[in-house]
Parts: structure tokens; C-alpha cells; sequence
């Protein structure tokens, strides 16, 4: 412990030094940003062995230094979403969407990560909060995809159900990531796909989406029909939040594959934790570049800036205080 004479002693030079210019007060920090980012290579498998030098961090065309890089093990925080409409449990029954989300997800949790299941159809069922045993885990699952028929049939308030989703993940250390199942074909929200991608962006919640990408149409009228392509705005989702988006263009084969294929990429991410150059509750444009692999990059494309105030010191009266900037 430094005797507190000499800390007051080295205090008042440091105080002295500032006054004549001589010492170099630090400029107010930045609050600091993490982006976790995954990247694949020509056959779809995670990168593993890159460093910090292998990425690059670009910010409103700003190249920012990267002050932290993890890679490898980290707490891992998951919600899984289920979409239990009719439109999808018509392809794919209750039994066998149960059986593969047990199988991929509840049976192969390791240490460390942890899951909480909710399933929608006019309604959203979500149960208690994040969990690693298995016992509750698969009861939850259970509650998350029975539903009274009569609402299967009803709305499919898919951006809603996400929204309130990653709304309810608790801020915990590690990666969060909302797996969501649906077909998209999304009626009566309130909250829309872009609520719902700057929900997540300002939570650090990657969306990763098992759907399908067929087209389809809605009937207007006799005489035309609109024709929609519900893929193109889940794998915007998952694009601009860093998640992946995994077509099953037949969901009677299960999404079991899809789903172990997005957790091993959660455990292959790569965390990088860059200075924001300003905290102004804004959101920003945002690059990942990888220098040494000839793969895909995901990563999310926008951050928002805490509301964080600079904490700098500097000399009044003789005496150094911390002053809020």
C-alpha cells in the first residue's frame, strides 16, 4: 500500500505538471463496444485460429483500433423462439419440432451456456428466465409449443414475439443470441422488422433465423394477389444483427441440423471490443473486415454508442478532482 504522504506528495507534482503543460492529460474514453463475429470458410465450417491482427474495425468510415480480442470459450445466453402457427406446424409436427430441439439444443448444452425456450401463435408463451438443466429445459419446451388449436390458426406476430423476446434477455457476460424458427410470414405486429433489428443492436443480441424462403402470395382481391418472399427480410435480420440465416426450404425434415450448425457457430465467435469515438445514444454504421481468411464474414453492421459520460481528471484549486464530461 502507498503511504499516503507520498501519495499526496506525487499528487500535487501530477497537478503542478498539468497546470505548466508539462504532463499530458488523457482525452475523455470513449465507452467501448464488443462485436462478436463469426467467420466461415468455402464449406460453410467456422475459421478457428485468427488473431487480433487478422480484423479490422471501420465506423462511420473510420478505422478504430481494436482494444480487446477473445476468442474461444465465453458464457453463452441463448432464447430460443418458436413459431408454433399453423402455417408451420402444418409442415412440421409438434412431436418431431420437440424432438429436434431437444436433441440439438437441450442434450448438447455445455458447461457454461444456458437456454430459455418461448413459442408463439397468437400469443407468445415465455417461460422463466435462462436455464441449463435439461428437466426444466425440455418442460419448458413443452408449454412453449402447445397452444389452443384455435390460436394456431390466428395472427403470426413474429416481429412482436421477437421484440419482447430479446427485450426480456438479461444483460449477462458473454453472447447472447436470439435462435428464432418461423416460416415469416408475419400479420398483425405492432413492432416491426426494424424495431426489431434495433432492439437487438442495442442490446448485443445476434438473430439467427432456421426459416424458409419460398414465395408465396396473399390474395387482395379477385383479381390480384401480392407476391412476397418472406426470406429476403429474415436474412436481412440475421445479416444486420451478425446472426445467421439457415433456409430449410422443406420443414418436414426438421430444423435439427440448422440448429446444430448455428451452436457450433456461437462456440467458433470471435469477440472484439473496439472505443466508440462518441456516446451519443446514436446509432452508427459498423465494418468487421477479416485480412486472412477467404470465407464469409458475419458480423452486425450497426452498433449504438452508449449514453456514457467521459470520466477525465483535471487541476482545481491545487487539488485534482474527476470531472464529468
Amino acid at each position: 500500500m502507498i503511504p499516503p504522504a507520498v501519495a499526496r506528495a506525487v499528487a500535487s507534482v501530477c497537478v503542478t505538471l498539468a497546470a505548466a503543460g508539462v504532463l499530458q492529460v488523457p482525452q475523455p474514453a470513449g465507452p467501448l463496444v464488443s462485436v462478436d463475429v463469426l467467420v466461415t470458410g468455402a464449406d460453410g465450417a467456422p475459421v478457428s485460429g485468427l488473431g487480433k491482427k487478422d480484423f479490422i474495425i471501420v465506423t462511420d468510415a473510420v478505422q478504430r483500433p481494436i482494444v480487446s480480442f477473445t476468442v474461444g470459450k465465453q458464457p453463452l445466453s441463448m432464447l430460443l423462439l418458436l413459431d408454433v402457427t399453423s402455417s408451420v406446424t402444418a409442415k412440421l409436427s409438434r412431436d418431431d419440432l420437440e424432438e429436434d430441439v431437444e436433441e440439438a439444443l437441450i442434450d448438447g448444452l455445455n458447461a457454461g451456456e444456458r437456454l430459455r425456450i418461448g413459442g408463439f401463435a397468437r400469443h407468445l408463451v415465455l417461460n422463466s428466465g435462462l436455464s441449463s438443466n435439461r428437466r426444466q429445459l425440455r418442460n419448458e419446451l413443452r408449454a412453449a409449443i402447445s397452444h389452443r388449436r384455435e390460436d394456431l390458426f390466428g395472427p403470426s406476430p413474429i416481429w412482436d414475439s421477437a421484440y419482447r423476446a430479446i427485450e426480456s434477455l438479461p444483460a449477462t457476460d458473454g453472447r447472447r443470441a436470439l435462435i428464432l424458427l418461423t416460416d415469416g410470414r408475419a400479420t398483425a405486429n405492432v413492432h416491426s422488422i426494424e424495431d426489431v433489428a434495433m432492439m437487438a443492436t442495442q442490446h448485443g443480441v445476434a438473430v439467427h433465423i432456421v426459416g424458409q424462403d419460398l414465395q408465396y402470395q396473399i390474395r387482395q382481391d379477385a383479381n390480384t394477389a401480392l407476391i412476397v418472399r418472406s426470406g429476403n427480410a429474415l436474412r436481412w435480420l440475421a445479416a444486420v444483427t451478425g446472426g445467421q440465416f439457415i433456409s430449410a426450404i422443406d420443414l418436414q425434415e426438421g430444423p435439427a441440423t440448422a440448429l446444430t450448425a448455428i451452436l457450433a457457430g456461437l462456440r467458433q465467435t470471435y469477440t472484439l471490443t473496439f472505443e466508440a469515438p462518441v456516446a451519443d445514444g446514436r446509432a452508427h454504421a459498423l465494418e468487421v473486415q477479416v485480412l486472412r481468411a477467404n470465407g464469409q464474414i458475419r458480423a452486425r453492421n450497426m452498433y449504438v454508442a452508449p449514453l456514457q459520460p467521459a470520466i477525465y481528471p483535471r487541476a482545481v484549486n491545487g487539488t485534482a478532482e474527476r470531472v464529468i464530461g
